[in-house]
């Protein structure tokens, strides 16, 4: 048997191998991938800091993460986002051992891939809630029912302030199944997904023995999972003073028939499908109910693409990926960020360069004015006369000078479009077409050229013969697409180029 980390080499070795595969495929760039880090190695810690100041609040936290963490700081590598509030700044925080970390990276690496973004289950569902607040209540929780692990996400807000791990999940179900019917492992797997049901209290009455036993069977299985909610629930009722006003299940044992029922039964809380389909374009998603719900994670994960600022990025510090342009993402966000604010800078002083300019332009002007009106000068009556006629020549110029420039630039437009209609020669394409019409008994209807020296035409017949000698010959030119209207066998369409 292989140990622990030898099995989750494995399994990410053979889902990394898949994802390069269909890349491979469909020749989509092997840089334009969103991964999740396995939730079984990842730690989440969500802090709020009684400050505004992003930075600040960055040099805080590895002081806070590291007060409840097993073993040092030095051992993990963390990624975090910030959202500020009033005079706070709420941080998730997600931490991983750096051994598991750089396993699952290498294997990344191995097989080509360059993800512009390598996040977590928890980030992806906290980004598509707050990213659609009108659909959701103030207070609910996600449960994701999977294979190895069922996992809770608590809501509040419109933040995620809690999430959790049980391990009762569909390989406890599929084990129960197979002990208790002396069944192969694979067997049980395939009857739970397709056969398994769980009743209601008062719905044992109404069916027979081995119904009965096998909802037994379940709810016993099931019990322990119900308890660890219950107190994911107390714990979420202390914290922030209300309970968890609606629950959302996915995943694959999320399908188990009546299980919805049962879970509302047991917890007391109204309970749903978790649906991220209605916020993408699902046209082309399997419509089945039991296949979206296996696959609701990663629908919600898709969901965050273009969102990246907003999500926890792994990919950072000695860990950033380069691209295509060989500059890693942290790097390009910091180039960007600072051309812009340089940017903005350059501009201001370019607007008050040219204030203060005017304003100098303007006072030199009122000088001359006034040292021309100075008496001590004794400048005789023509000689002024003449300083006046040039100044106001002067304007005249000006004002004509711009004048000219107006004319010209709209001269100038006038005579690119000539040019540019002259480039159309419609009238030889249009004789070309009558040469072939003209013995015929046609009427030209359309004549369309467009820019690009596209023809769209349409001719009228009274009879059929006729449109199929034009269109054999037309066609016969190897330019031209000619259809004759199959309702109305009296017209004939074509488009080419010649």
């Amino acid at each position: 048997m292989p140990s622990g980390e030898d099995h989750l080499n494995e399994l990410w070795e053979r889902q990394l191998q898949l994802i390069s595969d269909y890349l491979e495929r469909s020749e989509e760039p092997k840089n334009h991938v969103f991964l999740t880090l396995p939730s079984d190695i990842v730690s989440t810690r969500y802090i709020s800091l009684p400050v505004k100041n992003k930075r600040t609040a960055m040099s805080m936290l590895p002081f806070l993460i590291e007060e409840d963490l097993p073993y040092s700081l030095n051992e993990c590598h963390w990624a975090e986002t910030l959202i500020t509030e009033n005079k706070q700044t709420h941080a998730t925080v997600a931490v991983v051992k750096k051994e598991n970390f750089e396993s699952f990276y290498n294997i990344i690496l191995k097989h080509g891939l360059k993800p512009e973004v390598l996040t977590s289950d928890v980030s992806s569902l906290a980004n598509i809630v707050s990213s659609n607040k009108d659909l959701f209540p103030e207070s609910f929780c996600i449960i994701d029912l999977g294979h190895h692990a069922t996992r809770g996400y608590f809501f509040f807000d419109n933040k995620l302030v809690a999430n959790h791990n049980a391990y009762v999940a569909g390989a406890t179900i599929t084990d129960a199944i197979s002990k208790t019917y002396g069944i192969k492992t694979e067997e049980a797997e395939t009857y739970k997904h397709q056969n398994s049901f769980i009743l209601l209290e008062d719905q044992y009455d109404n069916v027979d023995g081995d119904q009965k036993e096998f909802s037994r069977l379940m709810d016993n299985t099931l019990k322990p999972l119900i308890n660890e909610i219950r107190r994911w629930d107390i714990g979420h009722r202390v914290n922030h003073g209300i309970r968890a006003s609606k629950i959302y299940i996915c995943g694959g044992s999320a399908n188990i028939k009546n299980f919805d029922n049962y879970l509302e039964e047991q917890i007391g809380i109204p309970v749903d499908y978790f649906n991220p389909y209605q916020i993408v374009d699902d046209h082309f998603i399997e419509g089945d109910k039991k296949y979206r719900n296996r696959f609701s994670q990663i629908v919600a994960l898709t969901t965050n693409v273009g969102k990246k600022s907003r999500m926890i990025n792994f990919l950072k510090d000695k860990y950033a990926l380069s691209q295509d342009f060989d500059l890693p993402l942290d790097t390009v966000s910091f180039i960007a960020v600072r051309m812009a604010i340089l940017t903005i800078i350059f501009s201001v002083f370019l607007v008050a360069e040219i204030i203060l300019t005017n304003i100098q332009v303007s006072n030199a002007k009122k000088m001359a004015s006034n040292l021309f009106q100075n008496p001590n000068l004794d400048m005789s009556k023509q000689y002024k006369r003449k300083i006046r006629a040039a100044t106001i020549q002067q304007a005249v110029l000006q004002r004509i000078q711009r004048k000219l420039d107006t004319k010209i630039k709209l001269v100038n437009q006038e005579v690119k479009i000539i040019q540019s209609s002259l480039e159309i020669n419609a009238l030889s394409e249009l004789v070309d077409l009558f040469d072939i019409i003209e013995s015929k008994e046609v009427e030209l209807t359309k004549f369309i050229v467009s820019e690009d020296k596209q023809i769209d035409f349409a001719v009228k017949a009274e009879k059929l013969e006729q449109l199929e000698k034009i269109k054999a010959q037309l066609e016969s030119d190897g330019h031209w697409l000619i259809e004759i209207d199959q309702k109305n066998k009296t017209l004939l369409a074509g488009k080419g180029q010649k």
